[in-house]
């Protein structure tokens, strides 16, 4: 150990790493519940728009979109979907009950 000097810089720069780690591991852990409810939101919206192709494949065969897709309540957890028929648009209106509840509502003309 000739150089002396050298490992205190060293020691500093190792322990400043490992505090950096140390609080990008904690707001990791702080802030995952926040992300958790973000991608359930987006499943729901995933699920909205594979709903509205259903809505646009049986429109365009000529049969009634809404008796087609009659169960979806059934599939899907914590959320409530519904379809309704305006003169010629169709609504569909999902609303994601559990943790970060999300109300999504599609409009199709």
């Amino acid at each position: 150990m000739k150089n002396k000097k050298a490992n205190l810089p060293i020691v500093i720069l190792v322990l400043g790493v490992l505090a950096v780690c140390g609080v990008i591991l904690l707001n990791f852990t702080l802030f995952k519940k926040n992300y958790d409810e973000d991608f359930n939101c987006l499943s729901v919206i995933e699920t909205v728009n594979s709903i509205a192709e259903k809505v646009k494949f049986y429109e365009s065969i000529n049969k009634d979109p809404i008796l087609e897709i009659s169960d979806l309540n059934g599939k899907y957890s914590n959320t409530n979907f519904k379809i309704d028929k305006k003169g010629e648009t169709y609504f569909i209106d999902a609303k994601y009950t559990g943790e970060g509840s999300c109300n999504i509502i599609q409009y199709l003309d």
